[in-house]
C-alpha cells in the first residue's frame, strides 16, 4: 500500500454539495449527463467525474493492492475509506478526503474467486489506511511479493484487505522481478547500486503499479 496525498476537494463537487444539499450517496448521479439533460443553472457533477479525479490522484492505480486500473472508470469502485454506515454519517459521505478509488477486488475473476480490496472490506474500518504516510513503513514486502504488517494494525488492516492473496503475492512477485533481475532465469540480481538507484528513480513515479512491493524489494537486494 502506497500513501495518498490528498489534494483538494474538485471545485465542481463542492459546488454540486452546496446546491444540492445532499443526504444519500444515490444523491450523486452515477454517469455525467449531457448538458441538454440537465437543469438550466443548476451546478453538476457526478460519480463518473469523481473517479476520474481519483484516477489521477493516485496515478491510476487501486488505492489498497495497488494494481493497475485496467478497465473503464465505471468498473472501479469509489471507496469511502471510513464506511459510510447506512448513509446515516452525512458528512463523511461527501468528504473528499475519505475517497479511494478501488479495483473490482477479485469479483470478475474465474472461480474460484478471491475477493480482496473494497470487495473484501465492504463495511468493516481498517486501522492503517493509504491516506496515512505510516503506511508505508508499517507495512512491507519481500522479494517474493510476500507483504508483512509490522504493526497490529497493519496486520489488521492486511487481513481486512485480504492483501495476503496468492493472486497478489503473485502479481507483486511478477513486478519486483522486472526491476531486480538481470536474466530471463531470474537467477542474477542487479548491483546494490543499481538497485538504489532504482529505488531513487521509480519513489517519484505515482503510476507505477506496485511502488511499493518493487521499492521494498530494491532495498533488499545485496
Amino acid at each position: 500500500m502506497k500513501y495518498i496525498a490528498k489534494g483538494e476537494s474538485p471545485l465542481q463537487f463542492e459546488w454540486w454539495k452546496v446546491y444540492r444539499q445532499p443526504n444519500n450517496w444515490n444523491d450523486l448521479d452515477g454517469v455525467t449527463f449531457p448538458m441538454a439533460n440537465r437543469i438550466d443553472g443548476a451546478e453538476y457533477y457526478s460519480k463518473e467525474e469523481l473517479r476520474e479525479e481519483l484516477l489521477l490522484e493516485q496515478g491510476r492505480t487501486c488505492c489498497y493492492c495497488e494494481n493497475r486500473i485496467q478497465n473503464h472508470p465505471l468498473r472501479t469502485k469509489v471507496d469511502h475509506i471510513e464506511p459510510r454506515e447506512g448513509d446515516t454519517q452525512t458528512a463523511r459521505i461527501f468528504d473528499y478526503h475519505n475517497f479511494g478509488l478501488s479495483c473490482n477486488g477479485g469479483e470478475r475473476d474465474p472461480a474460484p474467486i478471491e475477493l480482496h480490496c473494497d470487495s473484501a472490506k465492504k463495511s468493516k474500518i481498517i486501522k492503517l489506511t493509504p491516506h496515512n504516510p505510516a503506511c508505508e513503513t508499517e507495512i512491507v514486502f519481500t522479494i517474493k511479493g510476500e507483504i508483512i504488517g509490522l504493526t497490529e494494525r497493519a496486520t489488521q488492516t492486511i487481513n481486512c484487505l485480504n492483501l495476503g492473496i496468492n493472486k497478489l503475492n503473485n502479481l507483486r512477485e511478477e513486478a519486483i522481478a522486472g526491476f531486480i533481475f538481470t536474466d530471463e532465469e531470474k537467477t542474477l540480481y542487479i548491483t546494490k547500486e543499481e538497485a538504489l538507484k532504482l529505488r531513487n528513480i521509480l519513489s517519484t513515479n505515482n503510476a507505477l503499479p506496485f511502488k511499493r512491493a518493487i521499492i521494498c524489494a530494491l532495498a533488499q537486494v545485496e
